[in-house]
């Protein structure tokens, strides 16, 4: 028996000496740079540059001082300080490879700047179970965990994850974090080797808008397109089936806060699908969903949007607009959409819609519209409006807004059926019924209105809004206003007629309907004439 053991110990070091002669030989520094480097820069379609190979029987492959330029991509690099690849054998025993793999300072460059430098540090523990691997399908599992600076221009964030993988998917978690900014990555690849399908999760806790739209404007400029370029067609790829979502707990602008604001999305064949979006904005619901083909080089959407009981007056303030008093009320709006483009004036040439929206419990002060009616008027009261309700219904055809709308208050109602642009060109045909009140304030520079008050004394008068929304001109309809005060004064004349017939006739009397029927064809020939 102690024979049997020293003859195996005896083998299992001859075993070990000859591995180790075979090492020594066959992956020397000269072989390794002769033969799997020229075989290695084939494969990967590169260029290899390596300084320094250490190979171990025990201790594994120790690469210093590398660097990887891809033949296609000459303006991208990859280098490494330090690359070791370490291996247990004792596992091949029982036909399990397991193999740890250490980088310290690899960095990804992009010498034309387009794309960000990454800085890393990543250690890889893989196990191959050699028992039921076929040439086909390798049977494997590992883990990867990173630690990355990605750098463009002023811009540097840091990315620390892991990823979980087998043959078949990977699981990647990470945090990205910029210097306000953090978001968690969850995402889960099957089937990522032929034809990957994809679960992204992104969460934040929060997210300041103007502070990303800073980092965007801070990033170098792309390249200006040649002529003909812009309306060049170009190939579209077939984007990867993804699906996922996006809950953002604060997202913030300026001084407004939206609150769980959260995206559900999903992509086949170029065929993106927001199922939706919703939010919690200054007291009220936000909720809208989309689609659009990203497999057309003009992609096409279409989608809705509705707002629910947003105070308007706190978006005014949360956005900083000056004066916030400008507009208040609780906004309540529903609009569908579709179109086609990403560009203006592309996107607004194409867009189409049609919705509805109310305002109610409002508050109109100092408008440029209430402003230039009210000097129109000589009535200052309507600069400074509140309002019960303003209301109506919109059709966007093409970018041209059709406006059906109402106001109602207190002191006026108003009603307008016109067109405006999504430049904000007006033209709108404007009806006012003022109260007896502000009747009787009508200024001297339209006196003949005092001839339109009805008989409560409501006076009803005839507008035409044009210019634009920031630069509004209030006219008389002049040819309205003619109409009104003919069917005015005939109104007037006849009641006059009819109370002298009755108070010179017998009430009922043949004699009193002969004269009226004899005086309203007198009076109607005068008018006609």
């Amino acid at each position: 028996m102690k024979k049997l053991l020293l003859l195996f110990v005896v083998l299992f070091v001859l075993i070990l000496v000859g591995l180790k002669i075979f090492v020594y030989f066959y992956l020397s520094d000269e072989r390794i740079r002769t033969t799997i480097i020229p075989m290695a820069e084939k494969s990967l379609n590169c260029k290899l540059n390596i300084g320094m190979i250490d190979v171990s029987l025990f201790k594994g492959v120790f690469l210093k001082d590398f660097s990887l330029i891809a033949n296609n991509q000459p303006n991208i690099s990859i280098k490494g300080t330090e690359f070791t690849l370490r291996y247990s054998l004792l596992p091949l025993l029982t036909r399990n490879a397991k193999l740890q793999i250490n980088t310290q300072k690899l960095q990804v460059k992009d010498s034309s700047g387009q794309l960000p430098t990454i800085e890393s540090e990543a250690n890889i523990n893989l196990t191959v179970d050699l028992g039921k691997t076929t040439t086909a399908a390798p049977i494997f599992h590992g883990r990867l965990d990173l630690t990355s600076d990605l750098i463009y221009d002023a811009l540097k964030a840091k990315v620390t994850g892991s990823c979980d993988f087998t043959q078949d998917e990977l699981h990647i978690l990470a945090d990205t974090s910029l210097d306000q900014a953090t978001v968690k990555i969850d995402a889960m690849i099957n089937d990522y080797l032929k034809n990957p399908s994809m679960q992204i999760d992104l969460t934040s806790e929060q997210l300041d808008l103007e502070y990303l739209a800073g980092l965007a404007d801070s990033l170098p400029a792309k390249p200006a397109a040649t002529i003909g370029e812009e309306t060049k067609e170009k190939p579209v790829t077939t984007a990867p089936t993804v699906s996922g979502k996006i809950f953002i707990t604060k997202l913030l602008y300026k001084d407004l806060v939206i609150d769980n604001f959260s995206i559900h999305y999903n992509m086949t064949d170029n065929q993106l699908n927001i199922e939706s979006i919703t939010a919690l904005l200054a007291g009220g619901n936000i909720a809208a969903n989309a689609k659009a083909d990203l497999g057309q080089n003009v992609p096409p959407y279409s989608g809705s949007v509705e707002l629910d009981r947003i105070e308007l007056a706190d978006i005014l303030t949360g956005i900083r607009f000056e004066p916030a008093s400008l507009l208040s009320g609780k906004l309540y709006t529903y609009l569908t959409f579709n179109g086609q483009g990403t560009t203006w004036p592309q996107l607004g040439d194409q867009l189409n819609g049609k919705g509805e929206f109310a305002l109610t419990e409002g508050r109109a002060n100092d408008l440029p519209l209430t402003r230039e009616i009210a000097t129109l008027l000589e009535i200052k009261e309507i600069n400074d409006l509140k309002f019960q309700d303003l209301s109506g219904k919109v059709q966007i055809t093409d970018g041209k807004i059709e406006l059906n709308s109402s106001l109602t208050s207190d002191d006026l109602t108003a009603r307008t059926i016109g067109t405006a642009d999504l430049n904000g060109t007006l033209n709108l045909p404007l009806e006012i019924k003022l109260s007896p009140k502000l009747s009787t304030m009508l200024g001297k520079n339209i006196d003949a209105t005092k001839y339109l008050a009805d008989e409560e004394g409501q006076t009803t008068l005839a507008l035409q809004v044009t210019g634009s929304i920031n630069e509004p001109k209030i006219t008389l309809n002049s040819a309205e206003l003619e109409n009104q005060l003919k069917k005015s004064a005939e109104e007037k004349a006849f009641d006059e007629l009819n109370k002298i017939i009755k108070s010179n006739t017998k009430s009922g009397s043949k004699e009193e309907q002969i004269y009226q029927d004899l005086g309203n064809e007198i009076m109607q020939g005068v008018l006609n004439n």
